[in-house]
């Protein structure tokens, strides 16, 4: 995937979130960036598809959760999101920022999660009607 900010948690990518409130920010925010309209869709994705693809899970976001804060802050840095494999994931779950002040100052959202869609692999899954299911929710 080569549309988006390459700098952000887990790297360029398609994001979502099963926070409400952070999924409006976003699609405002880029609506805004982009001088068009926005929109907020649930996405229900087939299990099977999305386990098909090659994921990175974190679920943890403390501050001690030194492999969650040292994989974003890689990303962060505009690098790719497989920092000691030649193979990119296709998928990242994991928890989602308040705000970014770095691995030691930064605060998540408990008991919420974003997942980032990387590469062509999880465009299929996305672009699959039988796979994934988009409704406009606002």
């Amino acid at each position: 995937m080569t549309q988006g900010n390459p700098r952000t948690d887990f790297g360029c990518g398609f994001y979502a979130t099963t926070l409400l409130s952070q999924a409006r920010e976003w699609a405002i925010e880029i609506g805004l960036d982009r001088n068009e309209p926005y929109a907020i869709v649930q996405l229900t994705l087939d299990r099977i598809a999305l386990g098909s693809l090659l994921g990175l899970a974190f679920v943890r976001g403390e501050t001690d959760a030194v492999d969650f804060w040292s994989f974003v802050t890689h990303c962060r840095k505009g690098k790719r999101r497989a920092p000691i494999s030649d193979k990119d994931y296709d998928v990242v779950y994991g928890p989602v920022a308040r705000f970014w002040g770095g691995p030691r100052k930064s605060v998540v959202h408990r008991d919420y999660d974003q997942i980032s869609f990387h590469g062509e692999a999880a465009q299929r899954v996305l672009r699959d009607p039988d796979q994934c299911k988009v409704e406009i929710i606002e």
